[in-house]
């Protein structure tokens, strides 16, 4: 058998076009090698205008194929997809694909991270000006066919992806092994004396059923059933049992990235299979956006104590059934309640509407001039229609701080992700964000964080 024929298998081949489609994202696979490194590209779908147009930049080739060449090395290493930002600053993500005999990345993107919409043409800006030199107020190609989306969102398809592909390799292997033996001369009582038992025989049709997704591999059907019968703690033991293929317990798992992934799928199951019966609506927009929330849950045991609530109240029960199904347990402490983290903590009068409404209304304007401009008071005065003295005293009261300190954990929550996201570093971060003076913008960063900004990004890194 040669490994390499799967990667040339129709179904193969459909499977990745499929996940490129659903991604809405190009798709590429090249085949890796220790010492040679990434090698041509074997298939793919999809291509964006900017990707196309940097392709034939001189240089842009070669600088797209060094900006994937570490998330390659790290995605095999750890043996799980592995998130990065390529020369352009646009989101990507590496996928690994390792069988016996068969190692390949797959490479997904890029997209354009909704959590920081319109940082895309500026980053896409600075790294064409590093190829050729020359400035450039817009980027010469459209930028609007780059997918906007949630992060957490193609790194749950990736999952799902990975899950398909083995289910594809189990079945192309135990075809083999079939059409191996159909070839040979055996003799009925050797077929007879070597047939699988009956549990064995299952287990190999439902490897070989080209149809099974990775849906379906999670017991969404399960966990629907039971909280549809108000049984939490069954569906939290159907939850606990599909995160155990992480091979440790779920109190001691220590690496969250796969965690994450994990129940992500076990989520997006179960809200199929309600979807699918019609007990719910899709949930697309509600989904991606409790993923994005869970970005910092510290902990597997806190991650399926907020599914569980997510998915509870998908469901058409009253507040009543709901309180009663499921059991109190203790909020899991976020980032920003640890003693360590005091970024944007505001008062509890900004839950209400008034106080919502001028925190979208702020976070278009500092979106619309960009965190590396200078922004004042009087902007944003300007812009909302009121004096400087009547917005300073609007956000006091409704936002528990002046203008200053608003714009200033602005500034660091966007340094955060910068520092969680790419590889720039502090000093490149502290002008993207707005803050020129290098000593500053630490001083700034330990206020709100209590923790200098490379101890932060030492903080959150995973070990190889």
């Amino acid at each position: 058998m040669n490994p390499a024929d799967f990667l040339h298998d129709t179904a193969t081949r459909r499977l990745l076009e499929r996940a490129g489609r659903a991604a809405g994202m190009p798709l590429s696979l090249h085949p890796y090698d220790p010492e040679l490194g990434e090698g041509l590209r074997i298939c793919g779908s999809g291509a964006c205008q900017a990707c196309s147009f940097i392709a034939g930049v001189p240089g842009g080739r070669q600088a797209c194929r060094d900006s994937r060449a570490m998330p390659s090395v790290q995605c095999l290493r750890q043996k799980r997809p592995i998130p990065f930002v390529c020369h352009l600053g646009f989101a990507c993500l590496s996928i690994p694909v390792t069988f016996p005999g068969l190692t390949c990345v797959i490479s997904l993107g890029p997209w354009n991270p909704a959590e920081a919409p319109r940082s895309l043409e500026f980053d896409a800006c600075q790294g064409l000006e590093t190829l050729d030199g020359n400035r450039y107020a817009t980027f010469p190609t459209r930028l609007d066919d780059i997918r906007v989306t949630v992060n957490a969102a193609p790194l749950a398809l990736a999952e799902w992806l990975i899950a398909d592909l083995q289910a594809l390799w189990e079945a192309f292997v135990a075809g083999h092994t079939q059409n191996l033996l159909t070839t040979q001369e055996v003799d009925s009582d050797s077929l007879q004396a070597n047939a699988p038992r009956s549990s064995e025989a299952t287990a190999l049709r439902s490897i070989q059923r080209p149809g099974l997704t990775a849906l379906e591999q999670y017991p969404g059907k399960a966990i629907a059933t039971a909280l549809m019968a108000g049984d939490s703690a069954q569906a939290r033991l159907h939850f606990e049992g599909a995160m155990a293929p992480l091979r440790q317990p779920v109190s001691t798992i220590q690496e969250p990235g796969a965690a994450h992934l994990r129940c992500a799928a076990i989520v997006a199951s179960t809200l199929e299979h309600l979807a699918r019966i019609g007990h719910i609506r899709p949930a697309a927009d509600r989904f991606t956006a409790w993923l994005d929330e869970q970005a910092e849950t510290a902990s597997a045991e806190a991650l399926i104590r907020s599914a569980l609530a997510f998915l509870r109240k998908q469901l058409p029960t009253t507040k009543a059934a709901t309180k009663a199904a499921t059991p109190a347990s203790p909020k899991a402490p976020s980032l920003a309640e640890s003693p360590t983290d005091t970024t944007l903590q505001i008062s509890k009068s900004a839950q209400s509407p008034q106080a919502r409404k001028l925190e979208k209304n702020l976070k278009a304007i500092f979106r619309a001039r960009k965190l590396q401009n200078e922004i004042t008071l009087q902007d944003v005065a300007t812009e909302l229609g009121e004096t400087p003295s009547a917005i300073s005293h609007r956000m006091k009261k409704l936002l528990g701080m002046h203008f200053s300190e608003y714009l200033g954990r602005i500034r660091v929550e966007e340094a955060k992700r910068l520092l969680r996201q790419t590889r720039l570093s502090a000093t490149a971060i502290a002008k993207r964000v707005g803050v020129a003076d290098q000593s500053h913008f630490s001083k700034l960063f330990k206020k709100y964080t209590g923790m200098t900004p490379l101890n932060y990004r030492k903080s959150i890194q995973r070990p190889s």
